[in-house]
């Protein structure tokens, strides 16, 4: 295990790249010392996790998709002096002060009622106070039909966990949110991969799809796809809707990035509510750490959901629940969303300073960017080459539900550095190789 664990990092530091060769199992063995059978079941394991590939007389090989083998949430996301282009930190330094708002609620007389046990779907405050945070997107529900989870990667494990089982099949599109590639795989649900366009998910694929396999549900984010920044307009979004209701699929609506939006569309939960489940994630918004999100559900699902509440977790903490809707409350949750647009804005300028002339996608207020990269070099080639100079990003590969084709493209945060400063240093080391390879073609 330390052997892979090595391999691992040594990849996600760049002192691997696709294609190095690595030692044969003998020499190996040799070099530090250990039995031959050790390494052997130490490139078994590094094999499983999809970091090498190789056959019996041509030799062991980091893998062409290797980059896959390491999740976006690994164990080490932050190298020592590593310039921060992969991770999208919601900008956390610009969230409320924890301390004030712990200190009014310590006074409270109610307090303790947050210490103890409570309903897994939340306490009635709590939802009533998410009811009225819904109706911002768009979504006019009763207290009864919302879910309070812990994040949005807990609803989708909830979502996924009620509905589906080992071996269904669920349409996505083509490169979607990591998170939900490694619970799809990790619960045995296989994501179909449905083709897209600067509107997102295409709906005659979608019906294609769903004609060619046994397809039982559908995950989109219609507001900011991640990592495209597609953003569905109403005329595709009614397609969708008609698209899933025709074939009879289960709708999990992702809206993570919807603040960041220009201008928010109506969800497909507003079409179709009796099939769809809307996760409004607040983590990339304000307070993270505390994992809060808003999740509606139409009756049929509700029960099967706050029964997967009740047995990955039993209840989200109340507290954090407490301190999340006492902010929407009091107004700073709108003001830190302002100041985090804002900040978000003057990143976006910047990216579009220094990267004029290359083929990005972006919104004026996102945390991110999609670069296409120039012929003649793969996304995870990019990804590679920039963290051996000290920059992370995250290939395309990451996203991708199949690797058919070498794919052409990294996403690039704008909020993993703490400073304006360190970005401009990182989106000109990112320059830099892109004239490079420029040149060369």
């Amino acid at each position: 295990m330390q052997i892979a664990d090595k391999i691992e990092k040594d990849i996600f530091t760049g002192k691997l790249s696709s294609g190095d060769m690595l030692p044969s199992v003998r020499d190996l063995a040799a070099k530090i010392k250990v039995n031959t059978s050790t390494v052997y079941r130490a490139y078994k394991e590094a094999e499983k996790r999809g970091l090498i590939s190789g056959s019996t007389g041509s030799g062991t090989y980091i893998s062409s998709t290797s980059p896959q083998g390491i999740s976006i949430a690994s164990p080490e996301p932050r190298s020592p002096g590593m310039i921060e282009m992969g991770i999208v930190s919601p900008l956390v330094h610009l969230d409320p002060d924890m301390n004030e708002i712990l200190q009014i609620i310590s006074r409270r007389k109610t307090a303790r009622l947050f210490s103890g046990y409570n309903q897994p779907e939340g306490m009635m405050r709590h939802r009533s106070v998410a009811k009225e945070w819904l109706k911002r997107y768009g979504i006019i529900q009763s207290e009864e039909n919302i879910i309070i989870c812990a994040g949005s990667q807990h609803a989708l494990t909830c979502s996924l966990l009620s509905n589906f089982r080992e071996g269904d099949r669920i349409a996505a599109d083509e490169m979607t949110y990591p998170g939900m590639k490694t619970l799809a795989g990790m619960l045995r649900i296989k994501l179909v991969p449905v083709r897209s366009d600067s509107y997102g998910m295409i709906p005659e694929d979608l019906a294609s799809v769903c004609r060619r396999d046994k397809i039982k549900g559908l995950y989109v984010m219609p507001s900011i796809q991640n990592p495209t920044l597609s953003t569905m307009n109403e005329k595709r979004r009614d397609e969708i809707a008609q698209t899933a209701s025709q074939f009879s699929l289960t709708v999990i609506e992702d809206d993570a990035y919807i603040h960041t939006a220009v201008k928010p569309g109506t969800p497909l939960y507003s079409r179709i509510p009796e099939s769809t489940i809307y996760i409004a994630g607040i983590s990339k918004a304000f307070g993270a750490g505390l994992r809060i999100s808003f999740v509606c559900a139409p009756s049929g699902i509700r029960q099967n959901m706050t029964g997967a509440v009740l047995n990955t977790l039993w209840m989200i903490p109340p507290l954090n629940a407490e301190i999340i809707t006492s902010w929407i409350k009091n107004g700073e949750a709108e003001k830190t969303i302002e100041a985090k647009r804002a900040e978000a804005a003057k990143r976006n300028t910047i990216a579009r300073k220094i990267l004029t002339g290359y083929d990005f996608a972006s919104v004026p207020s996102g945390y991110f960017i999609y670069l296409n990269l120039p012929y003649g070099i793969t996304g995870s080639n990019f990804e590679n080459m920039m963290r051996k100079e000290g920059v992370s990003l995250f290939s395309s590969d990451r996203f991708a539900i199949e690797n058919r084709k070498k794919s052409q493209g990294v996403r690039i945060s704008l909020t993993g550095t703490e400073s304006a400063e360190e970005l401009i240093k990182g989106l000109l080391a990112v320059k830099k190789n892109l004239d490079t390879i420029a040149d060369k073609n």
